[in-house]
């Protein structure tokens, strides 16, 4: 069972998240989230920039 399937992007802004709404990525939503809740994201999955 998954709870939700998606994808993120980060951004300079912040960063993109694409939702899948349906069985395949053809009807995905997507959202802006701010810098500074980009930043969380990025520090609780202790992202590493290249």
């Amino acid at each position: 069972m998954e709870l939700i399937d998606s994808k993120l992007w980060f951004t300079k802004e912040g960063a993109i998240i694409g939702e899948r709404i349906a069985e395949g990525w053809e009807q995905t939503e997507y959202y802006r989230i701010d810098e500074d809740d980009a930043d969380y994201i990025k520090k609780t999955v202790q992202y590493k920039e290249n």
